[in-house]
């Protein structure tokens, strides 16, 4: 079959001819639990058909009102989770997660989200867990399960055996009885939950990275809606003045800590502009050659849970690498300001 792909990609004869699409005449609809098949076409498939607006290769495109088809619902409503917020009932601190050797980093990431109102409160509704479609182990029913357990057991400590025997599946490189980096923890607990969310409700599913299936193609779960934010990141051209701007989907913000002394003052610094020189010049379009000039980071779109790392260690060239063990100062509220080019 490839053998002939590529004869057909070479043969002038076949590129010449002119490919016309019509309408379906009948309605096709494939199964419900395909997830290799996508309806470009729905309002065809639904009524069995044609509608009338589509014109037939004469190389013409559909009305501004139906060109781009409208995006899907949400996977969880959004303004449900505006009501979970805060806590809907007073609620005392739960056991602590013991040591089960060199799990420190796995248990302080654990606890900060047992103790996040939305998210607790969903996995106390065992939102996820009754109409979980994951196959084998799913990280999110873990966490389910844990936080239930943490805020109805009056012990004083728990043993979360079961997601300390489950980390290579969390993130490959992880081994038992070995110090690992809890934000990288996290990140890998929180892509494995997002995976699982969307398991069978939008064409994807499965874990991040290869784990267990493909990356979801949607993003309207509760924990993409509660964690998933973006960065915008702007460079401004040294000669012309002009800038070019970019987003990307963020999962949290890495600050420096070597000349902040206050969460504050590490998100100006993370925000503030900086040179862009010598071999990191860029291509500026207007002056049509690779200038220098300045970059700056802002965030675009905030989530509901902003997920802040620490950098307590730096490294010098000469005194090598250092860890940094000053005092951080944070506001119990934390406003950012929110940069949206648009």
């Amino acid at each position: 079959m490839w053998d002939d792909v590529a004869a057909a990609a070479v043969d002038p004869d076949i590129l010449s001819r002119r490919v016309r699409f019509v309408p379906a005449r009948r309605a096709s609809q494939p199964a419900a639990t395909s997830a290799l098949v996508r309806v470009l076409n729905p309002g065809v498939a639904s009524t069995g058909k044609a509608r009338s607006d589509v014109r037939n290769g004469d190389g013409g495109a559909l009305p501004a009102s139906q060109s781009a088809p409208a995006g899907p619902a949400p996977l969880f409503p959004p303004e449900r989770l505006l009501g979970m917020l805060g806590w809907s009932s007073v609620r005392g601190a739960g056991p602590g997660l013991s040591n089960l050797g060199q799990t420190c980093f796995m248990n302080a990431a654990l606890q900060a989200l047992a103790h996040l109102p939305p998210l607790a409160q969903l996995c106390l509704s065992r939102h996820h867990s009754r109409g979980c479609r994951v196959l084998g182990w799913c990280a999110y029913c873990e966490l389910e399960a844990l936080i239930v357990e943490l805020h109805g057991s009056a012990a004083r400590s728990l043993a979360p055996t079961a997601m300390a025997g489950k980390l290579r599946l969390i993130a490959r490189h992880f081994r038992p009885d070995r110090p690992q980096d809890a934000h990288e923890f996290l990140l890998g607990l929180l892509s494995r939950m997002r995976s699982a969310a969307a398991e069978g409700k939008c064409g994807g599913g499965g874990a991040a990275d290869g784990v267990g299936g493909a990356e979801p193609k949607c993003c309207s779960s509760e924990v993409d809606q509660l964690f998933g934010g973006s960065l915008v990141s702007t460079l401004t051209c040294g000669v012309c003045g002009g800038s070019t701007t970019a987003r990307e989907l963020s999962a949290g913000l890495c600050l420096g800590l070597h000349k902040a002394t206050t969460v504050e003052r590490a998100l100006r610094n993370f925000t503030a502009s900086e040179p862009v020189k010598g071999d990191d010049s860029f291509w500026c379009a207007a002056c049509a050659a690779k200038v220098e000039g300045t970059r700056r980071l802002r965030l675009g779109d905030t989530p509901h849970v902003l997920v802040l790392q620490l950098k307590r260690f730096r490294y010098d060239c000469a005194r090598g690498a250092s860890k940094l063990c000053h005092a951080v100062q944070y506001e119990e509220e934390l406003r950012p300001r929110r940069d949206d080019p648009r």
